[in-house]
């Protein structure tokens, strides 16, 4: 993190989760990314590229497969990923969630456990599934991606999502932790008041 100290790091734009990564990486070794660096705000993943391959940006700040992407391209390569263990406390943390009210949950109970049962078959099907069928799969949802930044996809998404449907404490945790220290939400939720008994994990 030091070596990018002065350096511009594009960003999908102001008060994003991006955003705050850089803000959390340069807290942990006492720099400060509103002073040490400078923030580009760039949008889109395409834009993203585009500027890091004219050199308007030093280092990208966006999310998965992005590195993957620069790195077929020629332009790039992964240089910090959390989810990829490079982050101490941050291997394991809950990210992507969907949420509801109780309200929609008590009114639509049957949808909301269909909702549930096909995201785990998705996860489970993430780490059974034959590796080249993933790939195909990705092919097809990433439209225009090149195949060469899919490749290693397949193995990575097996370390970054966990094979049943379900929060820990801990991933919750170290993510209300990130959330603090970042300042992108004021008012945090505790894990009994957001998580349903049925999604706790031990």
């Amino acid at each position: 993190m030091r070596a990018l100290r002065g350096k511009k790091i594009g960003i999908t734009g102001p008060g994003s989760g991006t955003e705050a990564l850089v803000t959390y990486l340069f807290a942990k070794v006492g720099m400060d990314s509103a002073t040490d660096c400078e923030l580009v705000n760039l949008g889109s993943t395409a834009s993203a590229l585009g500027a890091l391959k004219a050199g308007r940006v030093d280092a990208l700040a966006f999310f998965q497969p992005i590195a993957q992407q620069a790195a077929a391209a020629g332009i790039g390569t992964r240089y910090i990923s959390p989810a990829a263990g490079d982050v101490p406390g941050l291997e394991r943390t809950a990210h992507g969630v969907v949420f509801t009210t109780q309200r929609i949950i008590d009114k639509k109970p049957k949808e909301v456990a269909a909702f549930q049962a096909a995201l785990e078959r998705a996860q489970r099907f993430i780490h059974q599934a034959d590796p080249v069928e993933i790939t195909r799969l990705l092919t097809v949802y990433l439209k225009g991606i090149d195949p060469k930044a899919l490749t290693e996809l397949p193995g990575l998404m097996r370390t970054e999502i966990p094979e049943i449907i379900g929060f820990t404490r801990a991933s919750f945790d170290t993510a209300i932790a990130f959330h603090r220290a970042t300042g992108l939400v004021k008012h945090l939720p505790a894990y009994e008041k957001i998580v349903p008994p049925g999604l706790r994990t031990p």
